[in-house]
């Protein structure tokens, strides 16, 4: 999924409104901001003032030498020559004559999408990984698998990393008691107005762990699975471009918010052992990622607590689940309930223990694919002005005045 498109509205027709607001529906990155208070949108959207079209140009030009980076689309009833050709000067790419046609609002908001990745390319290819950890059925040890992964990562000398652990399992609140951390700000912060996040807010709701690992936390006892549509996909992804990995605890439900962390995913850990009903409800969850994303989602099978005398039963499993284990997390129950009392990571306890050294691997292991992967994740296609609608008026206005002059 694209990055997120942040967009103002300031339009005196109330149908004008109307329709693109309808447009953006169709859009989920595109995120209202309501004002310029807290800064520029990307894509401003303003209607020309028809009794005073001169006092429209100058904010467009005061936009365009002080806020660089925003886009502007300008709509009006006027499609006068002079006026299309001062804008287009300006760097206006898009001009939508009024009365709006939804196919020229959807078509022109394609565009400014296609111009907005070609810009964030770069950016693009240093986005972090996202990983989901989620559970085939509750008690297979989701959270503690989600810790400590992104501990491993956060410690991955050869990557030089920075991770993030985010807690999706809303409600239970157990990353922040396996960290023994304290979490008041957090979700329940960020759902409020989505429009205000920036780096500096959310950075400003994360704790910190001895280990150099970030936590999101819910920010509050006894949240539910509640939270405002968008919310998670926006700082999933304003996360992924503030540190190299961000490690998800998705529970063992398939909730609205897991959905949307789901999108932006880069690969999912399914964590069972291998009890039948775990395997059982790994195979529906499966499913249900493969529905919602595609049978090319890179799904990852962790098996956790194996022991050697298991390998019977983890054939079996593999059969049924119809993919290999791509990762046999040790046994050592001592250890490991330790480590959550005292509300540390094992790693940090006991960085040579079989099972640490396990996360270890993996997590190197992880660094080095998703180096080799995402560097060719992103492809963007160029755009120029003859791809927009005022580029296509102009043409035909211009072409108009040739055939007259008797130059076509």
């Amino acid at each position: 999924m694209a990055n997120f498109v942040t967009v103002s509205l300031e339009c005196r027709t109330e149908e004008v409104r109307a329709a693109f607001k309808e447009a953006f529906t169709n859009h989920r990155e595109f995120v209202p901001k309501p004002n310029r208070v807290s800064g520029m949108p990307d894509l401003l959207v303003l209607e020309l003032d028809e009794h005073n079209p001169t006092r429209t140009i100058s904010e467009v030009r005061a936009i365009v030498h002080s806020a660089a980076k925003t886009e502007v689309v300008l709509t009006s009833k006027r499609t006068d020559p002079q006026i299309m050709l001062e804008v287009m000067r300006l760097g206006v790419k898009e001009f939508l004559p009024q009365p709006l046609q939804p196919k020229d609002v959807e078509e022109a908001l394609v565009r400014f999408k296609t111009r907005f990745a070609a810009q964030n390319q770069n950016a693009n290819l240093h986005l972090g990984a996202v990983v989901a950890v989620m559970g085939g059925k509750a008690g297979v040890g989701t959270s503690t698998v989600a810790e400590n992964l992104a501990v491993a990562l956060q410690q991955n000398s050869k990557a030089n990393s920075q991770t993030v652990l985010v807690d999706l399992n809303l409600g239970t609140n157990d990353l922040t008691l396996y960290l023994d951390l304290a979490t008041p700000q957090g979700w329940h912060d960020l759902s409020q107005d989505i429009s205000r996040l920036d780096p500096a807010m959310l950075q400003g709701v994360l704790a910190k762990h001895s280990s150099g690992v970030h936590l999101l936390g819910p920010g509050g006892d006894g949240m539910d699975d509640t939270l405002a549509p968008g919310c998670v996909l926006y700082t999933i992804d304003l996360l992924r471009s503030m540190f190299d990995y961000v490690v998800v605890d998705c529970g063992a439900r398939m909730t609205a918010p897991v959905e949307e962390c789901l999108e932006l995913v880069s690969q999912v850990s399914l964590v069972t052992n291998l009890s039948v009903p775990s395997v059982r409800h790994s195979k529906g969850i499966i499913e249900r990622i493969q529905d919602r994303l595609g049978v090319g989602v890179p799904i990852s099978l962790v098996v956790n607590r194996y022991r050697t005398r298991d390998a019977a039963l983890l054939k079996q499993s593999e059969e049924l689940l119809r993919m290999k284990a791509a990762w046999l997390v040790p046994n050592d129950y001592e250890l490991v309930s330790g480590s959550l009392d005292q509300g540390t990571s094992f790693l940090q306890q006991s960085p040579r223990a079989e099972i640490s050294q396990s996360y270890t691997k993996r997590a190197a292991d992880f660094a080095k694919e998703w180096t080799q992967k995402k560097k060719g994740a992103y492809g963007v296609t160029s755009s120029d002005k003859s791809d927009s609608i005022l580029g296509r008026i102009w043409t035909t206005m211009t072409n108009g005045v040739r055939v007259k002059a008797g130059l076509a």
